[in-house]
């Protein structure tokens, strides 16, 4: 039976879980298994949400959410203990495997009116993209390694999307009802516009592009919430350890997205580690770097010419002192 302390479940629904401890809870959450032990514990937590959350309205969203699951035969009469239990299948699609905090998603339930009946998932495998038609006919692009969640039909006064990974989103035009991405402990507020999010589990920032339009932005990070207002032409990434703000001018009319035929590919003052990341994922390929110093090199580098990866490497070593070596789909990378 598996066991998780009270730190790792704390780190999975309010921190920065270190990938083992994300996979081994998630595991639990999709498995069928009984663990009272656990189950009380995420109960304590519930319990002791943090001061900064709205806990009146965060603990009557999830009460809310919990009896119209009781209502369609999921909960029951057992107390919030056996909720918890009953509900788990609903949550992991928000809160498990989107990495969306328990709570986010409660005030998110407390405020509908109309709760969606259904939700639809959609990931991308590595190598691959998606191109996904929302139910307001809004489009998103799904990047390698990248999941989505969103209703089979919006309500009436919000549209809800949940996003892990990278996403270009182009989105509908409609004042009466606002259009939300969440992402982490991202909240992207949209009335109509274009813009790109990047945030993978694994990376250490959420990185925002606003291509057309504006967008607010509401930042989660120890227990205080930041707001921003992007115009186009606007960079911001938002560290998740320390909450540093890096933010700058990019020129809207030559931006070329990832999600077109021969999208681009821009790496602002990344290290090596990051870069190789992404191209793990565009090229389905597994990258090593042998060397530790070689993973804080840092690079500005664009490549909107749909080049290889053999022309990425062998551009990105010009500037550095790596060399690299290729068998099948495994990558060495180590200083020369």
């Amino acid at each position: 039976m598996q066991q998780f302390s009270k730190k790792t479940l704390r780190n999975f629904f309010f921190g920065t879980p270190v990938s083992d401890e994300r996979e081994q809870v998630s595991s639990w959450f999709t498995a069928g298994d009984e663990n009272p032990e656990f189950e009380n514990e995420l109960y304590v937590l519930w319990n002791e949400l943090p001061e900064s959350i709205d806990r009146t309205s965060s603990r009557k969203g999830f009460e809310r959410f919990s009896a119209s699951l009781a209502h369609k035969g999921i909960g029951g009469a057992a107390g919030p203990r056996k909720t918890i239990r009953r509900i788990r299948e609903w949550t992991v699609r928000i809160a498990a495997c989107m990495a969306v905090p328990l709570a986010v998603f409660a005030l998110y339930l407390n405020g509908q009116t109309q709760k969606p009946k259904n939700w639809i998932e959609k990931h991308v495998a590595y190598g691959e993209k998606m191109q996904v038609t929302l139910p307001d006919n809004s489009t998103v692009w799904l990047n390698a390694g990248s999941k989505i969640i969103y209703p089979e039909q919006f309500n009436r006064k919000v549209r809800q999307v949940f996003v892990t990974g990278e996403a270009y989103a182009d989105i509908e035009k409609d004042p009466s009802r606002p259009f939300f991405l969440s992402v982490g402990n991202v909240n992207i507020k949209v009335l109509g516009t274009k813009f790109n999010v990047k945030s993978y589990p694994e990376q250490s920032k959420t990185e925002v592009s606003l291509i057309e339009g504006s967008i607010s932005l509401e930042a989660n990070f120890n227990g205080f919430t930041r707001q921003y207002t992007l115009e186009p032409g606007n960079y911001m990434s938002i560290d998740h350890h320390t909450g540093a703000v890096d933010t700058f001018q990019f020129s809207p009319s030559s931006y070329t997205s990832w999600s077109e035929e021969n999208g681009g590919l821009y790496f602002r003052n990344q290290t090596l580690e990051e870069i190789t990341a992404d191209l793990e994922r565009k090229f389905n390929v597994k990258i090593i770097l042998r060397d530790e110093q070689l993973r804080h090199e840092r690079y500005f580098a664009s490549f909107v010419n749909n080049e290889s990866l053999d022309d990425i490497l062998k551009f990105l070593k010009l500037g550095s002192s790596f060399q690299y070596v290729s068998n099948k789909n495994v990558i060495d990378i180590y200083k020369h």
